[in-house]
């Protein structure tokens, strides 16, 4: 699952760490800031394991589909 999205950059483990996350976040542009790629990270990291499974993802993914990524913040902490 995560293998499609992100290519060569995660280690095949059955999760993303944060340093996976945030180079996949990167790839797709997001900008560097850290404060924001954390709580992007937070967002999905549904039980705090800092580690984020295909669960997590696909639960994140689906809950926010058809919006944008400001979209999506915006409505985290509204």
């Amino acid at each position: 699952w995560i293998a499609y999205v992100v290519g060569p950059l995660i280690n095949y483990q059955g999760y993303l760490s944060k340093p996976e996350f945030y180079n996949c976040l990167v790839s797709l542009g997001i900008p560097k800031d850290t404060r924001l790629l954390g709580d992007i990270f937070w967002i999905f990291d549904l039980n705090g394991d800092e580690m984020i499974d295909a669960r997590e993802f696909g639960t994140v993914s689906s809950a926010f589909r058809g919006y944008t990524l400001e979209d999506r913040v915006k409505s985290t902490w509204s």
